[in-house]
């Protein structure tokens, strides 16, 4: 009885040793698949860790490269911003002479009228003077041939020194130039004299006396201390009238000249 207790006690122990090792070691199994799982899931997040590093890397050398386009698109903006300012300078610049040369052009085209209207007043006045001296012999052959007869040597002699008068008083009305009227083209108001469009071809001479008026309002007076073919400067006497005086007002030569 004895032998049969022990004996069954032998081998439920050995049972439950069995047991208690194949609980180890399946306990043991399953700490090496789950150690072997998590080894494998861990690579595996490692892999995604190291795309995820490489996409990173990737995006920051994506936006140092953006970074650097966009610095030299700035750059090329300033850039273009500054020729546009240039451009628009120029631009200005241009518009501004081409409104000085237009001005120019315009003053050049009053001139030019100006002369051609002293020119053909000259004419006139040229014509009218030859037809005064032609009206003139007229006479002077009809009074001679009216009062032609017999005189005394002294009367004869007498008669002579009147026909060489009248014909030294009509050379000299046809020979003195006449000095038409003329305007201011320009003032210097720095330098205090004018610019008028009378010259040589209109009989000015250095130092005549000018008087300056406007609307029968006299504006004083000037002296001509230059005179070219066509226009001529004058220094004012008075320099108070500067400012009264402008481009237009009419000059006429001093009586006495």
């Amino acid at each position: 009885m004895v032998v049969l207790i022990f004996a069954s006690w032998c081998f439920f122990d050995r049972q439950n040793n069995t047991r208690q090792r194949l609980a180890h070691e399946e306990a043991f199994f399953k700490e090496e698949v789950l150690k072997k799982k998590d080894q494998e899931q861990l690579a595996r997040l490692q892999d995604e860790v190291d795309g995820l590093q490489k996409s990173i890397d990737n995006l920051m050398n994506r936006s140092a490269s953006l970074e650097s386009e966009l610095l030299a698109a700035k750059h090329e903006l300033a850039s273009a911003e500054r020729d546009l300012r240039k451009y628009r300078g120029q631009a200005l610049a241009v518009r501004q002479e081409a409104e000085r040369v237009n001005a120019d052009i315009s003053d050049l085209k009053n001139r030019v009228a100006v002369l051609v209207k002293q020119t053909l007043d000259a004419d006139q006045r040229l014509m009218i003077l030859m037809k005064t001296k032609n009206a003139l012999a007229d006479q002077l052959k009809i009074y001679q041939q009216t009062t032609h007869r017999e005189e005394p040597a002294a009367q004869q002699y007498a008669r002579h020194i009147r026909e060489q008068d009248i014909d030294t008083v009509t050379e000299t009305v046809i020979d003195r130039p006449v000095l038409p009227s003329g305007e201011v083209l320009t003032v210097n108001r720095e330098f205090a004299f004018l610019v008028i469009n009378l010259g040589k071809s209109s009989g000015m001479e250095e130092g005549m006396v000018l008087d300056i008026r406007r609307e029968n309002k006299d504006l004083g007076q000037a002296r001509v201390e230059t005179v070219r073919e066509n226009i001529s400067a004058a220094a004012l006497a008075d320099k108070d009238n500067l400012s009264q005086i402008r481009a237009g007002d009419k000059v006429f030569v001093a009586e006495g000249i």
